[in-house]
């Protein structure tokens, strides 16, 4: 990831009220942990699968702090980011915009491509490690569906 969009992304999670117990004092008056370093650590289990234990290693806050910001994270990432930033098509002009590279490829009708990612959970309990374990991963995971075009930038506006 850029700097810049890092740096972006840091703003917005600041601005963030889901993050405000990161953004102040405690109740002894402490500063809290770093919430730029809590954001890279969670940006570093994304997307280099380090485990909380990992990132107290190379951060000096604890691995709990660092799980508990992640489970604020992914909730922000499924609400504010998403809201922002995935757009589907309303129309049917704006799906069959989107449905043109995949009909140059033979698949008419379609609006772009489908994959899954999965997520491992860490500390899960038992009784929901039983309900997420899957096929592709050893221990828990969620998985989530994402389906785009092939573009790289929006096919449309509104």
């Amino acid at each position: 990831m850029p700097f810049e969009q890092y740096e972006d992304l840091l703003n917005q999670v600041k601005e963030c009220s889901l993050f405000s117990r990161w953004m102040r004092k405690d109740a002894t008056g402490r500063e809290s942990s770093p919430i730029e370093l809590l954001l890279l650590g969670t940006l570093q289990y994304l997307g280099r699968g380090w485990t909380f234990d990992d990132l107290e290693e190379q951060t000096a806050i604890n691995e709990e702090t660092h799980r508990q910001f992640f489970h604020v994270f992914i909730l922000f990432g499924s609400t504010v980011l998403y809201n922002k930033y995935v757009k589907a098509p309303r129309t049917k002009e704006e799906a069959s915009d989107c449905a043109y590279e995949m009909g140059l490829a033979g698949f008419h009708g379609c609006i772009g491509s489908s994959d899954a990612t999965h997520v491992g959970l860490e500390k899960c309990g038992w009784r929901l490690a039983q309900m997420h374990k899957g096929p592709k991963l050893r221990m828990p995971s969620r998985t989530y569906n994402v389906t785009v075009n092939h573009r790289r930038r929006d096919s449309f506006e509104y």
